[in-house]
């Protein structure tokens, strides 16, 4: 997967999704203590130490899916993706409606190009869980990795609607589209286009769209489109903002025409409306600022 597309370098990520936690009372004491040491291990990075510790754990007790998955997770982070495979097979075995353990898996397979078998895993955990936007996430890296790109994009939206404040998926989104307008894929740029006019995910994909082909003016009027529908998204704000920036390069030396205005109103609305101050559309929008509204 190209590496922007991925969540495979998020091992706290697959961490916090591959240990759910033990139900202490049904494990002997000298498991749960090798369990807990492995867990410990490998959430700072001692894969190696943690697999060891793993194996301990399943030579007391060899039916205990968190383990198989956990070292799952080490064996994964080592790039060792066959063994990882082995070791979820196991613990999907075990505990078929895993959903951890299947994105585990999935992220394997991807690592090892096998598309087509990480696709059907992912069908089978948005069957269990279907509102797990980290799920709708690699549903979006495995449909652009076999070309199924607005596909891919509907699954970055998914995500994004269950869960906006992940900017690594609104990354991976950003890419896509990027890529689509780079291949100058007429049919796929249709496809994209040619979406609900209620949704406001579609209107800001088009807006980007048209923002990265230089088209300022009807950038615009998607972003406007989209703010219609919430005049609160930040996003929606920031990228009208800068859209009407591009749209006029004297916008520096003309502090006081409606385009100006518009912008600093468009950027201002952005950071105030933004759900965390950490965002990276609040810093570029503050930049933006600084550059236009010096006197």
């Amino acid at each position: 997967m190209r590496k922007t597309e991925s969540t495979i370098i998020s091992f706290a990520l697959l961490i916090s999704l591959a240990i759910p936690g033990c139900n202490r009372s049904k494990y002997p004491a000298d498991e749960i203590s090798n369990y807990n040491k492995a867990q410990e291990l490998i959430s700072s990075g001692q894969w190696e130490d943690g697999i060891k510790y793993c194996n301990r754990a399943l030579e007391i007790n060899s039916n205990n899916a968190n383990t198989y998955n956990l070292k799952g997770v080490a064996l994964l982070a080592l790039n060792r993706n066959d063994e990882a495979i082995i070791s979820l097979n196991k613990a999907l075995s075990i505990e078929p409606a895993n959903t951890g353990a299947m994105e585990n898996m999935i992220n394997a397979l991807a690592a090892l190009k096998r598309y087509k078998e990480a696709e059907l895993w992912i069908n089978k955990a948005l069957l269990i869980d279907k509102n797990n936007f980290s799920i709708w996430n690699d549903a979006g890296n495995i449909n652009a990795e076999l070309g199924k790109r607005p596909l891919a994009l509907k699954c970055y939206n998914k995500a994004l609607k269950i869960d906006s404040s992940k900017e690594y998926v609104s990354a991976n989104k950003m890419n896509l589209l990027f890529t689509v307008i780079k291949d100058n894929n007429k049919e796929e740029i249709s496809s994209i286009l040619g979406s609900s006019p209620d949704n406001i995910y579609d209107w800001l994909d088009r807006g980007m769209i048209m923002t990265e082909a230089k088209r300022y003016s009807e950038a615009i009027s998607c972003f406007d489109k989209a703010l219609e529908l919430d005049n609160k998204n930040p996003v929606a704000w920031y990228s009208k903002g800068y859209a009407t920036m591009m749209s006029n390069t004297t916008i520096v030396l003309l502090p006081f025409t409606k385009e100006h205005k518009e912008t600093v109103a468009a950027f201002n609305n952005a950071i105030e409306y933004a759900p965390s101050q950490d965002k990276n559309y609040v810093k570029e929008a503050k930049k933006y600022l600084d550059i236009i509204t010096k006197e």
